[in-house]
């Protein structure tokens, strides 16, 4: 049994909450809330690029995967360093790090390196293709199809031979594909897309959001043309795209989770929910519900279609959450 506290709130009697996973990216979220406040009240200097270093294995503040129970328990945890996107698979659960693929049993008793490319920076979000999974590599702005093994690299796509140069301070931004970019830290204003997740939704068509343009994209495979099917998000994350070609995605900084369609180049929206953050990190539509994170407050959500507030897992303030997903899904 873990050592770490969740409190379950039910509102709704007549609900489940699913055994799900998931992924907490560092345990210190207090000091940085206050470290962007101050950021908040002067003039934001243009970070320097740091060497990245990974966390003892005995730091309290790295990241972890947690896995929660039915009941409400947190029964299970493994470490990670700068943890973001997580992954079920039928051989266990996938954790892209800052540097570096994990890869779990589903109990979380015993983990192994999968993969570590030399373009990995800043990983988030992964999600299955046929082929393999899609990685999105934020640090360098990219997004790799990788074989299921994750050594093999079978697609990619960098943002800075499509147009997205220049950095939030509007600086153009130079990066070699040739170097190793794994021990490197390019702070997130360095970016110029910051690609965050990115979906497979047909043979040639990829979904992407687009954490600095706040927009909802497809890339062509072929030619890696990107189109704008979605603007106006604040900080978009966690696009998916289900078995019925539905797809969803959060507006992170409104708090909203979007469900819908693709039509005629445009997404149509069939079903919003909404939550009191300005985190959004993850949304999952599933059997008629939502699964909800917010990083801001360091909780997790089970929502109805309406918007009803039905579960709440309120975990350590401390915990800066990203991603959950349920243990018998495979996304």
């Amino acid at each position: 049994m873990s050592k770490f506290p969740l409190v379950r709130t039910v509102y709704d009697s007549s609900s489940s909450m699913p055994e799900y996973f998931l992924s907490v990216t560092y345990r210190d979220l207090g000091k940085r809330k206050e470290r962007w406040a101050r950021e908040k009240n002067q003039e934001r200097v243009r970070p320097s690029i740091k060497e990245w270093n990974i966390p003892e294995i005995d730091n309290p503040y790295a990241g972890l995967i947690a896995k929660i129970n039915k009941e409400g328990t947190i029964v299970a945890t493994a470490q990670s360093d700068f943890l973001h996107g997580i992954m079920v698979t039928d051989n266990g659960i996938l954790s892209a790090s800052h540097h570096s693929i994990g890869i779990h049993s589903l109990d979380l008793t015993k983990s192994t390196e999968l993969s570590s490319l030399k373009s990995f920076n800043a990983l988030h979000s992964m999600r299955k293709t046929k082929k393999g999974f899609l990685l999105t590599s934020a640090g360098v702005d990219a997004i790799f199809e990788l074989s299921e093994n994750g050594k093999e690299v079978l697609w990619q796509w960098w943002a800075m031979d499509h147009g997205f140069m220049t950095d939030a301070f509007g600086i153009n931004r130079t990066l070699s594909k040739d170097i190793d970019h794994r021990y490197v830290e390019y702070d997130t204003w360095l970016h110029t897309a910051h690609p965050n997740a990115a979906a497979e939704y047909d043979d040639n068509t990829i979904l992407v959001t687009l954490f600095m343009q706040g927009t909802l994209n497809t890339i062509n495979k072929t030619t890696g043309e990107i189109t704008p099917i979605m603007s106006d998000l604040k900080r978009p994350h966690s696009v998916r795209v289900y078995a019925d070609k539905r797809i969803s995605f959060s507006d992170t900084a409104r708090g909203e989770a979007y469900y819908g369609k693709i039509a005629s180049g445009k997404f149509i929206l069939e079903n919003k929910v909404s939550i009191k953050t300005v985190w959004l990190q993850d949304s999952l539509h599933f059997n008629g519900h939502w699964l909800l994170v917010d990083g801001e407050h360091s909780n997790v959500h089970l929502l109805n279609e309406r918007g009803d507030l039905l579960i709440s897992d309120q975990f350590d303030a401390d915990w800066y959450l990203y991603e959950a997903t349920p243990v018998d899904n495979r996304y």
